[in-house]
């Protein structure tokens, strides 16, 4: 139950993310709303902090989800390299992208 970051993947919340971004609120008034810290709802929402018992109860209560709904964990891997115009390269040691 958490976040938790190990050998470079992190995990993080799609359920909490995408019923804030269908709500339409942004994070700072959903912070204030809630009377929570803006950056540890951040945190929370990016998946480099665990929610506070009171914090996943808050949320599920808010958006009217059950926490374990809410809260469903799925791991993400970072993606490594560089980005350019919103195009990841990953670093292979083939050379770069344009090189092909």
């Amino acid at each position: 139950m958490g976040c938790k970051i190990l050998m470079g993947v992190l995990t993080v919340y799609p359920n909490l993310k995408m019923e804030i971004w269908l709500s339409g609120i942004r994070q700072n008034r959903l912070a204030r709303e809630l009377h929570v810290d803006e950056t540890v709802l951040s945190k929370v929402i990016n998946g480099y902090r665990e929610p506070s018992r009171e914090l996943r109860a808050l949320l599920a209560q808010y958006f009217n989800k059950s926490e374990g709904w809410l809260f469903h964990m799925e791991p993400v891997h970072p993606v490594r390299g560089l980005v350019r115009n919103g195009i990841a390269n990953q670093e292979s040691g083939n050379g770069s992208a344009g090189d092909k």
